[in-house]
């Protein structure tokens, strides 16, 4: 029995097809959810200005991370001022447009200033385990990891409302 090269191809084509089914339930959607579509409100995000007082009796140690965090607070504030207008002009630009790339690249610039502080977070949660490890007392690392935690929420919200608006 010889089968034509139509019929051979017409049966893997058929077989194919049956992967494309229009049959759509059971498969979550590619949608954005409602949550992503939203855009936070400065008024929601209100920036919270952190306190940059050492607890007493901190060690040096502690106080020079805290302060190493108080001055990268200060840049990540600083580049905020200048570059707050070109973030801004860049939302209300066109996706791809020189404005947008712009506005883009200057968000992401302030973005990465952000790393020092959490850094400094990082340091702190390393400090904190090794008191733990020697039975040590953490309530100091506990009140400047509180301390350098509002410096980095501040900075998340200040970012927030700078996001540029769901597409």
């Amino acid at each position: 029995m010889k089968i034509s090269f139509r019929a051979a191809a017409t049966a893997a084509l058929l077989a194919l097809l049956g992967g494309c089914s229009n049959d759509m339930t059971g498969f979550p959607s590619l949608a954005p959810r409602k949550i992503e579509q939203e855009t936070t409100s400065p008024a929601a995000t209100a920036a919270i200005e952190p306190a940059n007082v050492t607890p007493a009796g901190t060690s040096p140690t502690l106080a020079k991370i805290v302060a190493q965090a108080g001055a990268a607070d200060a840049s990540f504030r600083a580049e905020l001022a200048r570059s707050r207008k070109t973030i801004e002009a860049g939302n209300r630009a066109a996706m791809g447009s020189e404005d947008w790339i712009t506005g883009q690249q200057a968000y992401s610039a302030l973005d990465v200033l952000r790393g020092p502080v959490a850094d400094a977070l990082a340091e702190l949660d390393r400090q904190r385990q090794q008191a733990v490890s020697k039975g040590e007392d953490e309530s100091a690392i506990a009140a400047v990891t509180l301390q350098v935690q509002a410096i980095d929420e501040a900075e998340r919200a200040l970012l927030a409302e700078l996001r540029p608006p769901a597409s």
